[in-house]
């Protein structure tokens, strides 16, 4: 991965780097333009929600500061994302294609596992890979797949 630093929701920025320096993580990259972004950053804090510190989930909004502030809160995120605006510097850096896109990212900074787009059962591969599968129950009703 390479060292890329984002401005964090009210000031500052984050080294991405950090997300990953003491285990194995994951980082999200949603629009909220992308009804496919509406429909997997719920699961993906929910995985936030679920995994035991050191371990990290980050989540990245292209969007301005203000449209990012709106899509967490309008999604219930409770951790706060950190955002890019167009050009999308990070995005571009990492050769991303597609929003949404979760990455599933080794302690040192190799990517294990690249999706694009929703994909459950490769969702509940990233929840194992982190230890604390199952992600999703019968009640969620959650599509098989939807592209980005």
């Amino acid at each position: 991965m390479p060292e890329l630093s984002l401005p964090r929701l009210g000031g500052g920025l984050e080294l991405l780097a950090a997300l990953w320096a003491d285990g194995p993580a994951a980082l999200a990259i949603g629009h909220s333009e992308c009804a496919t972004s509406r429909l997997a950053l719920p699961y993906v804090e929910r995985l936030r929600a679920r995994i035991p510190p050191p371990m990290r989930v980050g989540l990245v909004v292209q969007e301005d500061e203000a449209g990012a502030r709106a899509f967490a809160a309008e999604l219930g995120l409770q951790a706060p994302p950190l955002f890019e605006r167009e050009p999308y510097p990070m995005a571009d850096a990492l050769g991303l294609r597609t929003v949404p896109t979760l990455l599933l990212i080794e302690s040192g900074g190799r990517v294990a596992r690249v999706i694009e787009g929703f994909e459950r059962t490769a969702y509940e591969a990233v929840a194992a890979a982190l230890g604390v599968a199952p992600l999703f129950t019968e009640a969620d009703g959650a599509l098989k797949r939807r592209p980005g």
